[in-house]
């Protein structure tokens, strides 16, 4: 497929008040539209054609590394919270659908200057009093535009999950900052790994068959390692991360706790994949030592 144009950086604020930008769909294919939530023209549609998306894909094995984006040319109005109501009248998925809002600069910039998608004033059209296009465009996982399609219209949906299935299947290099360039390639697991048929029913067994279990399990976990002052770094070799091969590692990423010393007090055992384990002595309540 043709590279049709490559997105500037841009940094907006999503539907849950945190920034987000062009970074953090760095590795993802993702779909872009541009509306605003007030509009009464092809807003709607668009919405509905993008929701009807996500409930086609996210059964699928690669939902995972896909992105809805949705961009608003309406920030004044369209405000964070604003966008998050939006985004939970149309069920989207918080995690996989994002709506974006900013400034009107630097969206209508991103609209017309990255996109190449024209956005203008029309006051005079109560329906539609800002006209944008209504296009749906596919962006692959370094941040190229590779298609654009009618999101009005089923033809349109199709063209483009045909696409997104090529794309998605691509290798592409990534960049990522002072590591020069990286490969991703999809993963040859068989989708019964990814999406195992059995896992909800299994949860919903255990959680029905809780009472039953012997087990101490009613504990919570909180993160206090900057106050017990362990600087044990875990490494992993580099095909079980950004190398990935579709290999079997069972050691190296275990964490033990015993009373080594015979104190009374449990100790912690860290093992790592490279380098050397450590093993850290409880010297009281919250006292460690190496």
């Amino acid at each position: 497929m043709p590279v049709l144009g490559k997105l500037p950086e841009f940094q907006l604020i999503e539907q849950s008040g945190n920034a987000f930008g062009l970074k953090d769909l760095r590795g993802k294919v993702w779909i872009g539209d541009f509306i605003f939530t007030r509009c009464g023209g092809t807003c709607p549609m668009q919405t509905i054609q993008k929701s009807q998306i996500q409930d086609s894909l996210k059964e699928g094995p690669d939902w995972e590394d896909i992105k809805l984006v949705t961009f608003t040319v309406d920030p004044e109005n369209d405000t964070a919270s604003v966008l998050q109501k939006y985004a939970d009248t149309h069920s989207a998925d918080s995690n996989q659908w994002k709506f974006l809002t900013g400034s009107r600069e630097d969206l209508w910039s991103l609209s017309a200057n990255g996109f190449k998608l024209a956005v203008a004033e029309d006051s005079k059209n109560e329906k539609m009093p800002i006209l944008h296009s209504s296009r749906f465009v596919l962006v692959d996982k370094i941040g190229r535009i590779r298609g654009y399609y009618d999101g009005l219209d089923d033809k349109g949906r199709a063209d483009l999950m045909r696409d997104l299935d090529l794309i998605l299947n691509e290798d592409q290099a990534v960049s990522a900052p002072g590591k020069g360039s990286i490969t991703y390639k999809k993963f040859p697991y068989p989708e019964g790994i990814i999406n195992p048929s059995w896992l909800d029913s299994r949860k919903e067994l255990q959680i029905a068959s809780a009472d039953n279990v012997s087990a101490y399990h009613d504990f919570q976990f909180q993160d206090t390692v900057e106050e017990s002052g362990i600087t044990f770094s875990n490494r992993i070799v580099d095909d079980a991360g950004k190398y990935h091969k579709a290999v079997h590692y069972d050691h190296g990423n275990g964490i033990a706790v015993a009373d080594v010393d015979g104190d009374g007090l449990l100790d912690l055992y860290f093992t790592t994949q490279i380098g050397s384990n450590e093993l850290w002595k409880t010297l009281g309540a919250e006292s460690l030592k190496i």
